[in-house]
Parts: structure tokens; C-alpha cells; sequence
């Protein structure tokens, strides 16, 4: 049966049309962007005369007095491209005092806060991070006045980034980037010994 030339028309048009429904869907789905809220309280530890400015790796400024921090795992699992938006620097927020972070590749120790580091945020940063676990470092950009206080940043990046307490039961099972692969080749190798014990069985 021939196509009758309105209906030969009327194709092109409904391809290009879920073409660019497509492109718009992929586009949504390749950015993610979360909140992170946390809160300081006069109980959390201490960070004794410094906080973090913009830069990678840290930069840290002695500038203030001590301040409050607390700690919270970060794992990303796409590299790429992440967006830190401080709520204070951000116009469509209003109301919250100015955070800092610091992002460390391993353990945080407020005595020595250039170990381990990877990057420090203030306001408004982009940073280009691998896949892995990392430690967050929350505290607040200026001294005791604004604590206790509740702070919020906005994260962007190609894919949600996966956020635990640290010490949780949690945290501590997530393997290290090496450790992935090793649990992989660990599961199939007890996966395989199974199979060869129960076909040995008579």
C-alpha cells in the first residue's frame, strides 16, 4: 500500500520532534544538583584559628579566631565537574551565614589541616573531582559569632554525589577505590568455588 503524501510529510516532522525531546532528556538527566545542610553548635570540635578559602588544592587562611566544624563522608561515583554554591553567596537563598569546606582525600586533623588536603570552598567554586570517598569538613567561614548555625550549600556535578556520616556503620563498609575491584574478584571467586563444590557432590 503506498503512504499517501500527508502522511509523507507528517514523518520527518514527528522524528525531529523525539530527537529533540531526547537531546533535552539526556541533557536533564547528565546534571544533578542536592543540597547539603548542616548545622555548628558550640559542642562540635574545634577548628583553632583558620578557616577555608577557595582553592585547590586548600587554601587556608589564619585570619579568624577558632570556630566550629564537623565531618561527613562524600563518595563520588562519576568524575567530573562539581559545583560548590555557598546559600550566602547564592541570590535565591537569604537568611543563612557564610559556610566553608574542605574536601580531603583522608582523614581531617585540625592540627594539621594541609593533610590529606584536596580542595577548600568559600563561595562559589567548580572543581574537577575523580570518583572515590571523600572527607567534608564543615565549618563556618567566620568566627564564634555565628555559631551555633545552620548553613546549606547547593551540589552540582554530572551525577548525585553520595553523602554519609562519618563513623556511621555505613561509611565504614563503602571500599576504598581500590577496594571495588577487589570486592568484585573476591564475590566471583567464592561465586565460582560454590558452583565447583556442588558439582563434586555426588
Amino acid at each position: 500500500m503506498l503512504t499517501s503524501p500527508r502522511r509523507l510529510q507528517r514523518s520527518p516532522f514527528s522524528w525531529r520532534h523525539a530527537a529533540c525531546l531526547a537531546v533535552l532528556a539526556g541533557a536533564s538527566a547528565a546534571a544533578s544538583a542536592q543540597t547539603l545542610d548542616y548545622s555548628l553548635a558550640l559542642t562540635d570540635g574545634v577548628v583553632p584559628d583558620y578557616h577555608f578559602d577557595d582553592g585547590m588544592p586548600c587554601n587556608i587562611h589564619t585570619e579568624r579566631g577558632e570556630t566550629r566544624y564537623r565531618t561527613l563522608q562524600m563518595q563520588v561515583t562519576t568524575a567530573g565537574d562539581y559545583r560548590f554554591l555557598d546559600a550566602k553567596a547564592d541570590v535565591a537563598y537569604d537568611g543563612y551565614p557564610d559556610g566553608s569546606l574542605g574536601i580531603y582525600g583522608g582523614t581531617f586533623n585540625p592540627a594539621s589541616p594541609a593533610t590529606h588536603c584536596v580542595a577548600s570552598l568559600d563561595d562559589d567554586q567548580t572543581y574537577t573531582l575523580p570518583a572515590g570517598v571523600y572527607t567534608l569538613v564543615l565549618a563556618s567561614q567566620n568566627d564564634m559569632a555565628e555559631i551555633p548555625g545552620n548553613y546549606r550549600y547547593t551540589i552540582s556535578g554530572p551525577a548525585a554525589v553520595v553523602l554519609r556520616a562519618s563513623g556511621s556503620d555505613a561509611t565504614k563498609s563503602v571500599p576504598s577505590l581500590g577496594g571495588w575491584g577487589l570486592a568484585m574478584l573476591t564475590g566471583m571467586a567464592a561465586l565460582l568455588g560454590g558452583r565447583r563444590l556442588r558439582q563434586r557432590k555426588p
